[in-house]
């Protein structure tokens, strides 16, 4: 018989480690993207080689039936190239618009707190430039999914 102690920290322990490891994740990624300059220049590259290799090559690809296979696991592999673009952009965003108390706060909702407070953000402060690239690659990402549902549901 388990006492009530042992049952409290076995259900608590889960929740102080995420916490505890989504924080450190913060200061760790808050830490390499200080300035942000450089990785601004990344994502953008990363985002534009993405887009063009789905547009030329993966596009095509979902044609031909024997192809559709190496479309949607060329699309499963750009929608997370989208989402640690936009997890990044985010939070380099809401670190320099609001600071770094608010963005590790904003870290325990994971990977959509730092996505909300930069768009919230974004429209408080007026850089409307950052919150129009935060809404293209959320649309991107909703993109590459439903093409990938649709070639699933082709494939099965």
């Amino acid at each position: 018989m388990k006492s009530s102690l042992t049952t409290l920290v076995s259900d608590i322990l889960p929740l102080i480690s995420f916490v505890i490891g989504t924080v450190i994740f913060g200061v760790i990624v808050y830490g390499l993207v200080r300035d942000g300059s450089w990785l601004q220049i990344a994502i953008a590259w990363l985002v534009s080689i993405t887009t063009l290799i789905s547009i030329l090559v993966l596009l095509p690809l979902c044609l031909f039936r024997k192809s559709r296979i190496v479309a949607r696991n060329g699309f499963y592999i750009s929608q997370f190239s989208y989402v640690f673009s936009l997890f990044c952009l985010a939070f380099l965003a809401s670190s320099q618009q609001v600071g770094l108390g608010w963005t590790l706060l904003s870290c325990i909702f994971f990977l959509l707190g730092p996505i909300f407070l930069a768009i919230g953000s974004s429209v408080v402060t007026g850089t409307y430039e950052v919150l129009f690239t935060l809404i293209i690659l959320i649309a991107s990402i909703v993109i590459t999914g439903g093409i990938r549902f649709l070639l699933d549901r082709k494939l099965a």
